[in-house]
């Protein structure tokens, strides 16, 4: 959990130049991504404030309609 908490808040500065990760467009890192992002709560891993970058994109992008449309009934109830 330290480990992975500490990478995410890393790269954070990645998520400052572009509207996803590393592109103007949402794309299938994107797809990946979102999803083990929504979980980290349910893993018990917090991003400290230092990955502002990073937690903008999530909520940003947790927000879109598709998103939230393809989340099943267990995943809403994660967050």
């Amino acid at each position: 959990r330290k480990e992975l908490r500490e990478s995410l808040t890393g790269v954070s500065p990645i998520f400052t130049e572009k509207a996803y990760f590393m592109s103007d467009e949402i794309s299938l890192v994107d797809c990946c991504l979102l999803p083990i992002l929504w979980r980290l709560p349910k893993l018990g891993i917090e991003l400290p404030r230092a990955a502002k970058p990073l937690l903008d994109y999530m909520e940003r992008n947790f927000a879109r309609e598709a998103f939230q449309a393809s989340l099943s009934a267990v995943e809403r109830r994660m967050r």
